[in-house]
């Protein structure tokens, strides 16, 4: 859980927050953080994507 990360890695979090903002100026900083978070939580906690064309 992000809450319970130790200061080293709130630290290390942060950091590749803005590694990610500086390659990619253009995406908002709240939706890379969501990103780095939910890659964290890992794939078991996700849904594939499925393009609106191949919806059922």
């Amino acid at each position: 859980m992000a809450e319970h990360r130790t200061i080293a890695r709130q630290i290390e979090f942060w950091v590749m927050i803005e590694r990610a903002a500086l390659d990619n100026p253009d995406l908002p900083i709240d939706l890379i953080r969501e990103l780095l978070v939910a890659r964290a939580k890992g794939i078991s906690h996700s849904t594939p994507f499925v393009p609106e064309g191949n919806r059922s």
